[in-house]
């Protein structure tokens, strides 16, 4: 089939909307392709770790994603903190320039953290120059996901107490929540999952100075993103018979090999690649791992068997195990991810670089076209194999006896 013919649905579903109706769709046509991420710290920072970007591009590995981040640190729905260099132009103009450039198909927005220090005296302005910027960015595209700020984290004394803050970031989450419900658009609330994230575990640090996440955060934050979405979470299980048979295969393509070699060998092939491998701290709770892809074998002989992926031991189970079904956690699927993961940061700090030159009068362009230039190259560069790697490849799995104990 011809892929201009093709049409990608994204559902983008917010659980509360989600048990009053609908949820609401967008659309992507063929080259509607380009996100942008425009928001305050909290935005301009999660580029680096590529969490989010890597969840969004491994759900639509046929679609070339261009994912461009314009946050900006300090910076509120007013523009307030775009004005560098030559100011050219400054403020909130600036703003609408940036994004105007980037021609986007979907805009996520994300302000309202430094906003909330203005406190509940603050709600009517902010409230009236939120609408603002979403009636400048609705003439771009209809396409915006409104993004909740997230909580400030209590790291202890001397660091401020941040119940007070808190209460007035809560406030702020429910104002965007309510715009959101007015205008028709999905609303993902980062806030109160990052609370309950934290409440759960004291112990698991979320920022790195109670206001801007870290990598901890940023990982949650972007599962959750995800989650609240509607891009539901990847159920890969894969059954087969000892004599090499596929008797049931969901998200992944799987077909039997070499049938004369001894054991069993199959081409198998994902439909996604598998979420990005959480931080340190996060891989020990069980309550925020994505589902593993699991594999279940029927009819082997007792003892230990042991999957080799691409010629590299993944996992060890016994017969009865793999008649159960084992999780496959390890294997070229995670290692490609962890490597798109990686790149997506790479490119976005190329961005980052290209994007943000202080000295910005347009009297000067002549003077650093030459390195614009460069930093466009690479940044190509890097967006082609971020599409590359993108797509799932197909892997040699071969299960075998485990060698005998002496």
């Amino acid at each position: 089939m011809n892929r201009k013919n093709l049409t990608l649905l994204v559902i983008l579903l917010l659980s509360s909307l989600a048990r009053a109706g609908a949820p609401p769709a967008i659309e992507l046509k063929d080259g509607d392709n380009r996100i942008v991420f425009l928001g305050d710290g909290f935005v301009e920072q999660a580029q680096f770790s590529g969490y989010v970007e890597a969840r969004l591009e491994r759900r639509f590995p046929d679609r070339r994603l261009i994912c461009s981040n314009l946050g900006w640190s300090g910076d509120d729905v007013w523009g307030s903190a775009r004005t560098a260099g030559y100011q050219n132009p400054a403020q909130f103009e600036r703003l609408k320039k940036e994004t105007t450039a980037l021609n986007p198909d979907i805009i996520f927005v994300g302000y309202g953290l430094d906003e909330s220090f203005a406190g509940a005296a603050g709600l009517p302005h902010f409230v009236q120059g939120y609408n603002d910027l979403l009636a400048v960015l609705e003439h771009l595209t209809p396409r915006l996901i409104l993004l909740s700020p997230p909580c400030a984290e209590d790291l202890g004394r001397p660091l401020p107490d941040q119940v007070e803050h808190n209460r007035d970031v809560e406030q702020y989450t429910a104002a965007i929540k309510a715009i959101a419900e007015q205008r028709h658009l999905p609303f993902v609330d980062l806030f109160h999952r990052l609370v309950e994230a934290k409440r759960a575990n004291p112990n698991l640090q979320l920022t790195h100075n109670g206001i801007l996440l870290n990598d901890n955060g940023y990982w949650i934050a972007a599962q959750e993103i995800e989650k609240q979405l509607g891009l539901r979470p990847d159920l890969v299980q894969l059954k087969v018979s000892s004599d090499g048979k596929v008797l049931s295969a969901d998200g992944v393509k799987a077909a039997p090999v070499d049938p004369a070699q001894p054991g069993l060998r199959l081409e198998v092939t994902r439909g996604n690649l598998p979420a990005p491998a959480a931080p340190g701290p996060i891989a020990k709770l069980a309550a925020f791992a994505d589902p593993a892809p699991v594999m279940q074998v029927t009819g082997l002989a007792p003892g230990d068997w042991v999957l080799a992926i691409d010629g590299k031991p993944a996992v060890t189970a016994s017969a009865e195990q793999w008649n159960s079904g084992v999780g496959i956690t390890t294997g070229p699927d995670e290692e490609q991810m962890e490597k798109l993961r990686v790149l997506i940061g790479q490119r976005n700090d190329l961005y980052y670089r290209r994007w943000r030159p202080f000295n910005d009068h347009s009297r000067h362009w002549t003077y650093i076209g030459g390195d614009f230039a460069l930093y466009d190259n690479e940044v190509a560069v890097d967006d082609a194999q971020i599409a590359e790697l993108t797509r799932p490849v197909s892997h040699t799995y071969v299960l075998a006896k485990a060698a005998s104990k002496p």
